[in-house]
């Protein structure tokens, strides 16, 4: 006897909309989820002492991409663009960033017409200056997440163009959190949290999924992180034909991010409308505050090869690189600045065994993986997720619904 129609494996924002869309359609869905909650990279901490949501996972809505803003203008969720001024350090001053000189541009949109390789193949090549190319890899290793040395060129270039489509260079926050995205497509849904999946049995037309206790279904969709998938603690009964395959061509990036409380915004003594600042810290290079709303609070993100530098460490050591790096970029006693701090809050994507990292990116010579791991599987076993985005969109949240409703409606086909 089936327990249900078909079990989505995970909570996240791709099986929460997998499991919306079939539902609706009249499919009897049971979704499993390892955590206690719902939302997986959506990590929304709701603090009484803080002014605004803080948010440990996603936390931008990138551009205006279809899969939130239906909820946006329809009133569901309510947004706010994160205007303000961004600024760049430079020799320990701290210089006004308009989005970089005309060579910058010129060094990105050069790849169009470059060979599949590398991203740091592709910059040794180029004649931009040891400057540019510094902050040409701090930009791409920042934003993905991302090796140099391993992420593919054709790759960057398909997500900026899909980003273009969208304006995705505006940066939107949810106003009352991440978390109500995830809370509305889990309306109705049959979720059964704390229910961490350890094998999976199929044959064609039959699923039987081993978690806190077994459950049978003539489909699934696997929604699991690409780190999880990688690290095989979800065993395959037989092997998934092309999975492997597809597996060794992406790669799980690494962010480690702090959100650090203060008694007031210290940043607005010199920088009022402060947006994000970059810099080459060798720490923790990034930093934003939630401008134009006025809050105490500023997030520092470490991704890429500074996120491996907190490997195995714990929250004090991520505090006190943290706290020193925002006092060098602001030019700030750095005891003074801790003096004013109230709370902070970190987490290490690499460290949660329930994603083993961030997002996802493509390595050189990989852009199939994607489509490879989209493709159903005898009718019975989909998979979805940011990182089987096959249209440029990998790492963000409506890159995650969209493979969503892709699955869902493969699915469907399928079945009706």
């Amino acid at each position: 006897m089936m327990d249900a129609d078909v079990i989505v494996i995970g909570a996240g924002a791709a099986g929460l909309a997998t499991a919306r869309m079939l539902s609706t359609a009249g499919l009897n869905v049971t979704v499993l989820e390892a955590r206690d909650r719902i939302g997986g990279r959506i990590h929304t901490v709701h603090d009484p002492m803080a002014p605004v949501p803080v948010e440990l996972g996603a936390e931008f809505v990138h551009g205006k991409p279809r899969e939130i803003w239906d909820l946006i203008k329809a009133g569901v969720l309510m947004a706010c663009e994160g205007v303000g001024d961004d600024w760049q350090s430079q020799g320990g001053d701290l210089k006004k960033h308009e989005g970089g000189p005309a060579e910058f541009e010129e060094l990105f949109q050069s790849m169009e017409h470059a060979d599949e390789q590398p991203f740091a193949d592709f910059l040794a090549r180029s004649p931009a200056s040891a400057e540019l190319k510094a902050w040409a890899t701090a930009y791409v290793e920042g934003f993905n997440a991302a090796y140099k040395e391993r992420i593919s060129v054709r790759s960057l270039v398909q997500e900026w163009n899909a980003s273009e489509a969208i304006d995705g260079d505006r940066p939107f926050r949810i106003l009352s959190g991440y978390d109500r995205l995830a809370t509305w497509l889990a309306h109705g849904a049959h979720v059964l949290l704390n229910q961490p999946v350890r094998e999976i049995r199929w044959s064609a037309g039959h699923v039987s999924v081993t978690a806190q206790t077994e459950f049978n279904a003539r489909a699934a969709v696997i929604t699991l992180p690409l780190g999880v998938l990688q690290a095989g603690s979800v065993r395959f009964t037989p092997d998934t034909p092309r999975l492997a395959d597809a597996l060794e061509m992406l790669e799980m990036g690494q962010v480690v991010r702090i959100t650090l409380r203060f008694r007031e915004p210290v940043w607005e003594e010199q920088r009022e409308r402060l947006r994000f600042l970059y810099s080459l810290d060798e720490w923790m290079p990034t930093w934003w505050t939630p401008y134009p709303v006025h809050a105490p609070l500023i997030t520092g993100w470490a991704a890429g090869p500074h996120a491996a530098k907190y490997r195995g460490r714990d929250e004090k050591f991520v505090l006190d690189r943290a706290v020193s790096a925002l006092a060098r970029l602001l030019r700030m006693d750095r005891g003074r600045l801790g003096q004013r701090l109230e709370a902070w809050y970190v987490h290490d994507w690499h460290g949660d065994p329930f994603a083993c990292g961030a997002y996802s990116y493509i390595l050189a010579g990989g852009c199939d993986g994607p489509r490879y791991l989209a493709e159903p599987v005898e009718r019975t076993l989909f998979f979805a997720g940011e990182h089987t985005d096959t249209q440029g969109h990998s790492g963000t949240v409506h890159g995650a619904i969209a493979s969503g409703e892709r699955a869902a409606r493969a699915l469907l086909g399928e079945t009706h």
